[in-house]
């Protein structure tokens, strides 16, 4: 199902009218203009869908509104996943920078969202066509308390897990003639004061405020969360506000550049009016007063995920020259631009560029770690800039071609298109195989090439060791017709995170749903006082299992019965269809994950000295060979060479592109020398280690380009086999 479409047809459907205006503007005169010239959810004649542009706010009521459950998080880069309420489609979604997010009617993070309940997602389309790109998201909550609608508490059926309720305006002292049903379980959570009670202390009149979330069946609804009376609601929603105001004050306020003129820059601010109106205001900042005063902020380089590099020197001070009301009626756009002068226009400061500004006195510091711009992590990169790469990638570059594989070269990284899917099938004879791609359901043949490399367990292992009906990411490159069927990378969930020195931790265990929820963490690292200390969590997410899942811990083998709150681990679960996130197939628990590690280096590394180190020959110069070796593990692979063999000879054999020995007779030859990695670095299949290698004769077939198989003196030569 094309998913853009379809969330035209259902939200049409299911939200007419749903929108909850701030306060401050006249809804209908929006709704209405919006109407005039866009396609919009509030039941226009169809014109266009607005198209997002850069350096402007989208106007109110030109969005189409999805309601669905929060599925996944990425705290670092601003995305998740959830799933559309009524059909069970998941959509893929990414904020905008401007994009503000109510949590029990005052402003949040991501960070703040817990996973299973519903929201509503007020969706752009991006450069697909598909709505993707996030311009607000509100919980039930918020769209109740946002209109100053609370629910009566009528009827209390016990027996029927129901709560029969009248909306009501209290302000207005009105209410409906109709009564609801509202669906409660043991599972709800009753939130009174301070305190939580129960279901059964609820009092007939009193005033609620709910979340729904999603029960024991995927489709049944039920409340997660009530909140009861006045003082409730008004009490959860300060401390969210105090919660995101020191966010804010860490991080620095959002905003972006209107224009740069000479020394002079205009930003504009990021975030809800009313709520950025009452951070000002508590921390003393009159914005036109400010202006008339000349006083002082602090301007800070950013980009579109609202990540900065180094806040004490990625920044500039900057006087406030200007301050200007500009109209609220656009999502993301809190009414507020100043003109500011730096000290020093700084690369950063551009047009449309996203910066955060601090007042003097806030906190001037990195940001958590894991959350800069600057890799704190060895090998472990924060993001990628498309002027980087001379060709296409899935990030960037769409009017570039895709970049081709060319005969004794190693593919430059990002220059793959990485498409997820359910390994089906092998061929370990012709290195080749078959996936079902994620989400789309397409049967795709692959070909590994010589240099390709296929991860499993955070170690290289051959392709027959890859376990058939796991999720891998397939690393593809075009072939001869163009089609993407070569793969430089196979790699599995297990590696994706440990290569980043990510875990996850469980913080819930939904055991009769099957499902837990678990946060995305990095490893411990050293503080400035050499304390080993925990970043903060990356992500969350909702994994499934059920009782065929294989839990590893504490070295046996386990049913998901014993997994714990707190435990780390790292799954390998079944491939994505378009209503279905997989299934996990196998748990690592613990230090099984290291384990689990060190037991599939140790065989490949047992299988490579037996069967050659693959390579092939660089150059040939006389009797001389330039050889380069394979690796799709690059630093471990000087513990499989175990050193240079200097004074002493090797054993080369011919292999064919799918590593397969030819002959059966190794050609001694001499070790001349490692040489440089040469420009390898950065790169898919290289080990970084060549060599110079001279028989004493040079046999027939040994020529440029040709893949060789290489053994040390001592190591056993079995019979050819491939890889």
């Amino acid at each position: 199902m094309n998913l853009a479409c379809f969330a035209v047809r259902w939200s049409v459907t299911l939200l007419i009218g749903g929108f909850i205006w701030p306060a401050c503007i006249d809804a209908d005169v929006l709704a209405s203009d919006a109407a005039d010239l866009f396609t919009t959810t509030s039941g226009s004649e169809p014109h266009s869908w607005y198209q997002l542009k850069p350096g402007e706010f989208p106007p109110i009521g030109t969005e189409n509104r999805v309601a669905g459950e929060l599925l996944e998080v990425d705290f670092i880069h601003r995305t998740g996943q959830f799933r559309v309420n009524g059909t069970g489609d998941l959509l893929d979604f990414t904020l905008t920078p401007f994009a503000v997010i109510s949590y029990l009617n005052a402003e949040a993070d991501l960070r703040d969202l817990p996973l299973g309940n519903r929201y509503f997602f007020f969706l752009y389309q991006d450069q697909k066509g598909a709505f993707t790109r996030v311009a607000a998201i509100r919980d039930k909550y918020s769209m109740l308390a946002g209109e100053g609608v609370s629910y009566r508490l009528d009827v209390i059926k016990t027996d029927a897990d129901r709560l029969v309720v009248t909306r009501q305006k209290l302000s207005a002292n009105t209410a409906d003639a109709d009564q609801i049903e509202l669906p409660v379980s043991d599972k709800t959570r009753v939130w009174k004061g301070e305190r939580q009670v129960k279901l059964h202390d609820l009092v007939v009149g009193d005033a609620l405020l709910i979340n729904y979330g999603t029960g024991p069946r995927d489709d049944a609804r039920f409340c997660t969360d009530i909140w009861v009376g006045t003082e409730t609601h008004r009490l959860v929603t300060e401390q969210q506000r105090k919660k995101h105001h020191a966010f804010l004050k860490f991080r620095g306020i959002p905003a972006w550049i209107d224009y740069v003129k000479g020394k002079k820059m205009a930003v504009t601010l990021f975030g809800d009016p009313a709520g950025m109106r009452a951070f000002l205001s508590e921390e003393a900042i009159d914005p036109a007063k400010w202006a008339v005063e000349g006083r002082r902020v602090r301007t800070v380089v950013a980009n579109e995920e609202l990540r900065t590099y180094n806040p004490p020197v990625d920044g500039q001070g900057s006087k406030v020259l200007e301050f200007e009301s500009v109209p609220v009626a656009n999502f993301g756009c809190a009414g507020i631009c100043w003109v500011l002068e730096p000290n020093l226009l700084l690369e950063g400061f551009r047009k449309g560029r996203v910066v955060r500004i601090f007042k003097e006195g806030w906190p001037l510091q990195d940001m958590p770690f894991g959350e800069s711009l600057y890799s704190e992590v060895f090998g472990v990169r924060t993001g990628y800039e498309a002027n980087q790469y001379p060709f296409r990638t899935d990030f960037a570059n769409e009017a570039l071609p895709w970049y081709q594989l060319k005969p004794g070269e190693f593919p430059p990284e990002m220059s793959e298109h990485r498409i997820g899917g359910e390994l089906l099938k092998i061929d370990a004879s012709h290195r080749s195989g078959q996936f079902r791609a994620d989400y789309t359901g397409e049967l795709i043949n692959f070909t590994l090439p010589p240099f390709g490399s296929v991860m499993y367990l955070n170690a290289e292992v051959n392709l027959q060791d890859a376990p058939l009906g796991m999720r891998y990411l397939f690393f593809l490159h075009p072939d001869a017709k163009g089609a993407f069927t070569v793969a430089s990378v196979i790699m599995d969930a297990f590696t994706e995170l440990a290569g980043s020195q990510l875990t996850y931790r469980i913080e819930e265990i939904k055991a009769e749903q099957g499902k837990l929820i678990a946060a995305r963490q990095m490893a411990p690292v050293k503080d400035e006082k050499e304390q080993l200390v925990r970043p903060p969590d990356y992500g969350r997410l909702e994994l499934a299992f059920d009782d065929t899942t294989r839990i590893q811990k504490n070295g046996s083998l386990e049913k998901p019965g014993a997994l714990l709150i707190g435990d780390e681990l790292l799954v390998n679960s079944t491939g994505r269809t378009s209503k279905d996130r997989g299934r996990c197939l196998e748990v690592w628990v613990g230090d099984d994950m290291k384990q689990a590690t060190e037991t599939q280096r140790a065989k490949m590394t047992t299988f490579l000295r037996e069967h050659g180190l693959p390579a092939w020959i660089e150059s040939v110069e006389g009797k001389k060979l330039t050889i380069h070796f394979f690796s799709g593990d690059r630093k471990e692979f000087a513990s499989v060479l175990d050193g240079d063999p200097n004074g002493k000879s090797v054993f080369v054999m011919l292999a064919d592109d799918a590593l397969s020995a030819e002959g059966a007779n190794p050609v001694k030859m001499a070790y001349g020398g490692h040489l440089p990695e040469g420009n390898s670095g950065g790169t898919y299949g290289s080990s970084g280690v060549r060599w110079i290698i001279e028989p004493e004769v040079l046999p027939e077939g040994f020529s440029k380009g040709r893949v060789i198989r290489v053994f040390k003196e001592g190591w056993p030569i079995r019979e050819p086999a491939g890889k």
